[in-house]
């Protein structure tokens, strides 16, 4: 009885019963590796690493990277001591500047599947996927950590769910901003600033089901960041908004804030700061 309560227990039989435990219901395998994980007994590395980033920047401040057309190289230049969370095509600037993320993801399986080998190249910093890379998505990253990651559906017009222990989970919000909001949370970080995230999109014309087909590229701050004929999927802003929003409230729950620091752009969701003035 008292090994049933025991994760030292597990631990030690861990060979036995892991391929038993993965035999049962998603939901149940996933509950029993969190609360294991959560007494300090990981079953994998990746749960391991995850767990060591708990509360790692506790009184520092961090800035969340977007790719809009108002990035400047010239930000990243100045972001070199900062924590720096960054994500999808941000490598086409390193060629232009020294400075490199502190933490890099994607979520977007699209993104993923058509660059898998320039983003399983990188390396310098520590890259986060969802879980779903390894087994939906059909690409597993090396030396990456990967997050229990769930998705956005059948919840609009309401938001999304929003975790601060991202040993248990990460909740979709229809940007990879929203994953990096929780994951900075996670790390103790408070205070947020936004950069490169104008917040506004030129569809093109030419679809196929639910994804768009480049014909240009005038969304994002590199002119070869989406070629002709590259997929996307639709932004769907009214929802990223309702993430936003969700984001907001949540860290300021907990004694945090979010600070908008793009260079112009159209998120009213957070309180504005000037860039300039943070240095």
């Amino acid at each position: 009885m008292l090994n049933s309560i025991n994760p030292t227990f597990y631990y030690k039989k861990r060979n036995r019963i892991v391929p038993v435990l993965k035999s049962l219901p998603l939901r149940a395998w996933v509950s029993f590796r969190f609360e294991t994980a959560r007494r300090g007994v990981y079953l994998s590395e990746n749960e391991k690493l995850l767990a060591s980033l708990r509360n790692k920047h506790s009184g520092r401040r961090c800035f969340i990277i977007g790719n809009g057309p108002s990035l400047r190289i010239a930000d990243l230049n100045r972001l070199t001591d900062e924590i720096t969370f960054a994500a999808n095509k941000i490598y086409l600037a390193f060629d232009e500047t020294n400075w490199r993320p502190t933490y890099y993801a994607v979520t977007d399986d699209l993104v993923a599947k058509q660059n898998y080998h320039r983003i399983n190249a990188l390396s310098g910093f520590t890259k986060f996927f969802p879980s779903q890379a390894k087994t939906l998505w059909g690409t597993p990253f090396d030396d990456a950590i990967y997050f229990r990651y769930i998705y956005y559906v059948n919840r609009y017009p309401k938001p999304p769910g929003f975790e601060v222990d991202s040993l248990n989970k990460v909740y979709a919000g229809r940007t990879v901003l929203y994953a990096f909001i929780q994951l900075a949370c996670y790390m103790g970080i408070r205070e947020i600033y936004l950069i490169g995230v104008d917040f506004s999109f030129s569809e093109p014309s030419l679809k196929q089901g639910r994804m768009l087909i480049s014909d240009g590229e005038s969304n994002h701050f590199h002119p070869n960041y989406r070629k002709s004929g590259e997929k996307w999927v639709e932004p769907k802003l009214d929802r990223q908004k309702l993430a936003f929003k969700k984001a907001r409230a949540s860290v300021e729950h907990i004694g945090g804030c979010i600070f908008n620091a793009t260079r112009g752009g159209k998120l009213k969701v957070f309180p504005r700061v000037d860039f300039n003035q943070l240095f």
